[in-house]
C-alpha cells in the first residue's frame, strides 16, 4: 500500500498520554487536521468540522472489529470467538439494516418513567457516599464516586444485583481495551477473549434465570422485549447486554471524576452554581465537552472522497477524534476555558449523526447528580498530588483523585 502523502512521522499518537491529550490533539488540528496514522491503520480527523461531516455522512460506515480479528487470526494469532459474539451483536458496530434494529430496541431501553426515576436513586446513592466519606474524612473520587456511581447505574439500569455488577466491572477492565486501536500483544488478546467469555457466561445465565421470572423485574422485563423484538439466540443477547454493561459504565467512570475535579479547582464556579442551580445542566454539558471520555469513534469509508483536502480511498479507516473536536476553537472560541454559557456549535462528546450514544440523556443525568451532590458540600477540597492516571487512549480514566474535607 502507498503511504499517503499526509503520514506524519514520528506519529504523535504513538506518545500520547491523558497529560498531553489537549497539547497533542491542539497541534493536529493546526498542523495535520486530516493525517494519516500508523498507530490507528487509517485517517485521522481532529477538527470539528471535517468530524461533524463525517459522522453525519452515510456513506462512511460503522467500524468492523471483527475484520480485524480475522486478519489477525490470519497471521496466525489467536481465534477470538467471544469477542466476535460481543462485537456482532452491538448497534455500534454493526450496519444498516441490523444496526437499525439493534438501535430501535436499544433506543426503547433508555425511554420511559423507569430511566426518569433514576434520577431519584441515584441522588440517594451519592448523598450515601458522600455521607460515608464526610465521616472517613476523605474519600477517592476516581473509585469510591466516580466508578461506584456508574456502576451502580448501570446495575439500576439493567436491573442487575449489584454485587454481580461490580464484579463484572472488573471482569470487563480486561475486555474494555479491545476498543482501543493501540498494538497489543498477542498475550493480552488471549485473556481478553477469556474475560469476555466470562462475561458472556454471566449475562446468558442471567438471560435463562430473567426469563424464568416471567417480567418479575426490570431485567426479565428486557429480556422479554428481546425475545419479542430480536432474532437472536441468548448468547447473541449477552453480547449485546455486555456492550451497554461496558460503555454505561467505563465512560461515566471517567467522565465524572474528570468534570468533578474541574469543578473542585473553581471556587468561583461552585458558589455560582450554589447560588443558581437551574444552571447544573448546562455546567455538566461544558464539563463533559471538555471531558470527553470516550476520545474517538470510527468509521469506515465506502466509497472514494475527500476529507479536508485529502482523498480517501473506499475501505479505509477514519478516527473521528471527538475529544479535538470539542476543543477546536473553531466551533467553540476559547475553547480550552470553563464557560456554562456557551452557545453555539453541538459537542460531539456522544457523537454525532446515525450513530450518537443512545445513553447521552442518563450519562447527562448522572452527571447532574454527581455535580450538585458535590456542591452541597462547600468545604471538599482535592488533595495535594491526588490525581493519578490510567493510559488508555480511547477512555483514559483517572486511577486516583483523593478529596478531603477541611
Amino acid at each position: 500500500m502507498t503511504v499517503p502523502r499526509a503520514s506524519l512521522s514520528p506519529d504523535p499518537l504513538i506518545a500520547l498520554t491523558p497529560q498531553n491529550l489537549t497539547q497533542t490533539y491542539a497541534r493536529l488540528r493546526t498542523a495535520a487536521p486530516v493525517h494519516w496514522s500508523a498507530t490507528f491503520g487509517g485517517w485521522v480527523l481532529t477538527r470539528h468540522a471535517d468530524a461533524a461531516a463525517v459522522l453525519a455522512d452515510p456513506d462512511y460506515l460503522a467500524d468492523d472489529p471483527v475484520a480485524r480479528f480475522d486478519e489477525l487470526e490470519r497471521r496466525g494469532g489467536p481465534a477470538l470467538g467471544h469477542f466476535r459474539i460481543l462485537l456482532s451483536n452491538t448497534a455500534s458496530f454493526t450496519n444498516p439494516p441490523r444496526h437499525v434494529i439493534l438501535r430501535k430496541f436499544m433506543s426503547r431501553l433508555f425511554q420511559g418513567p423507569e430511566v426518569a426515576a433514576l434520577r431519584g436513586v441515584l441522588e440517594a446513592r451519592v448523598a450515601d457516599i458522600l455521607s460515608n466519606a464526610r465521616r472517613a474524612g476523605g474519600f477517592d473520587l476516581a473509585v469510591e464516586f466516580g466508578r461506584d456511581l456508574a456502576i451502580f447505574t448501570v446495575s439500576a439500569f439493567l436491573g442487575l444485583p449489584l454485587k454481580d455488577c461490580h464484579a463484572a466491572a472488573a471482569t470487563a477492565r480486561d475486555v474494555a481495551w479491545i476498543f482501543d486501536l493501540t498494538p497489543r500483544s498477542i498475550k493480552d488478546f488471549r485473556t481478553a477473549n477469556t474475560r469476555a467469555g466470562e462475561l458472556l457466561d454471566y449475562f446468558e445465565a442471567e438471560i435463562k434465570r430473567g426469563r424464568a421470572r416471567r417480567e418479575g423485574d426490570r431485567f426479565s422485563r428486557l429480556v422479554s422485549r428481546a425475545d419479542r423484538e430480536l432474532e437472536m439466540g441468548d448468547r447473541e443477547l449477552a453480547g449485546l447486554l455486555i456492550f451497554i454493561f461496558i460503555a454505561g459504565q467505563e465512560t461515566t467512570a471517567a467522565g465524572i471524576p474528570a468534570a468533578i475535579v474541574m469543578l473542585l479547582r473553581r471556587r468561583d464556579m461552585r458558589e455560582s452554581l450554589v447560588a443558581d442551580p437551574a444552571r447544573i445542566p448546562a455546567a455538566a454539558r461544558e464539563f463533559l465537552r471538555l471531558v470527553a471520555p470516550f476520545q474517538y469513534v470510527v468509521r469506515i469509508a465506502s466509497r472514494d472522497g475527500e476529507i479536508g483536502g485529502e482523498r480517501v480511498k473506499a475501505g479505509e479507516r477514519v478516527t473521528v477524534v471527538l475529544a479535538a473536536a470539542n476543543r477546536d476553537p473553531e466551533a467553540f472560541p476559547g475553547p480550552d476555558a470553563i464557560d456554562i454559557d456557551r452557545k453555539g456549535a453541538d459537542s460531539l462528546t456522544f457523537g454525532y449523526g446515525a450513530y450518537r450514544c443512545l445513553g447521552a440523556a442518563l450519562a447527562q443525568m448522572e452527571t447532574e447528580v454527581a455535580l450538585a451532590a458535590i456542591l452541597a458540600h462547600p468545604d471538599l477540597r482535592l488533595a495535594p498530588d491526588a490525581i493519578e492516571w490510567e493510559t488508555r487512549t480511547r477512555v483514559p480514566s483517572m486511577t486516583r483523585a483523593w478529596a478531603e474535607f477541611a
